[in-house]
């Protein structure tokens, strides 16, 4: 029987195929996952070397920061 597939495969599978990274909207829009921040904790336990950049936007409420994370190094196994 095969692995089920999480959203924690499907992010590192986004990030190790996408170089700018991904953001919480990204990742709700792509994965249905309003957990960002807990996946990447997930990954960088499991040994991958993610960085987080904070940046600054604009949404219907005004000004907005948020997290873009990139994998910086495909340290795991």
């Amino acid at each position: 029987m095969a692995a089920r597939r999480t959203k924690v495969d499907d992010v590192l599978q986004y990030l190790q195929a996408n170089t700018k990274g991904i953001t919480p909207a990204e990742a709700r829009d792509l994965f249905h996952s309003d957990r960002l921040a807990d996946i990447i904790y997930k990954l960088k336990k499991r040994g991958y070397e993610i960085e987080t950049i904070m940046e600054e936007g604009r949404d219907a409420y005004g000004k907005n920061t948020y997290a873009r994370y990139v994998l910086k190094k495909d340290a795991a196994a």
